[in-house]
């Protein structure tokens, strides 16, 4: 928090009085670097989950250029950093995927018994796998690809 109230060029306490703790201050500094994005629409689920992967994407990309130690990113994955960002970014996110596969179940682009929880994690772990643990960017062809495949062969809710 020293270095934080050095940087800012004002003292402690005045941090203090605008975040709670560290983890605030550090939930706010990675979501002050991301950048919401709306829903896609696209007519089709594997449309709907590119445009929705590569936001998320962009977004780990923007945190990562924002921060090149990926200091940021992994303070995002301290218990309680990312409890806050859970409530405030990722659950959204989740939210918003499953919903998206959902809309391709009412249109019967994907199968009705699709895990759709599973699904999104799967598009979710592998961005960051690939991103942050092996530092390989992933092109918009790859992804199409790997939704096309899933979307085809999806996981499934338990029996």
């Amino acid at each position: 928090m020293e270095a934080v109230a050095r940087l800012a060029q004002c003292g402690k306490p005045a941090i203090y009085r605008r975040y709670a703790n560290k983890a605030e201050l550090v939930a706010a500094a990675v979501l002050s670097v991301v950048e919401p994005s709306d829903a896609p629409d696209t007519g089709s689920v594997e449309g709907d989950l590119l445009e929705h992967i590569m936001a998320t994407q962009h977004n780990s990309a923007l945190l990562t250029r924002a921060d090149p130690d990926a200091i940021g990113l992994t303070a995002a994955f301290e218990p309680a950093v990312f409890e806050l960002l859970w409530e405030r970014l990722f659950k959204q996110r989740h939210q918003r995927g499953m919903a998206l596969i959902m809309r391709g179940v009412e249109r019967g682009q994907i199968t009705p018994d699709v895990d759709a929880d599973a699904l999104v994690d799967v598009l979710a772990g592998f961005t960051l796998y690939r991103q942050t643990v092996k530092h390989i960017d992933i092109n918009e062809q790859q992804y199409r690809e790997i939704i096309a495949a899933i979307v085809a062969q999806p996981p499934l809710k338990a029996a």
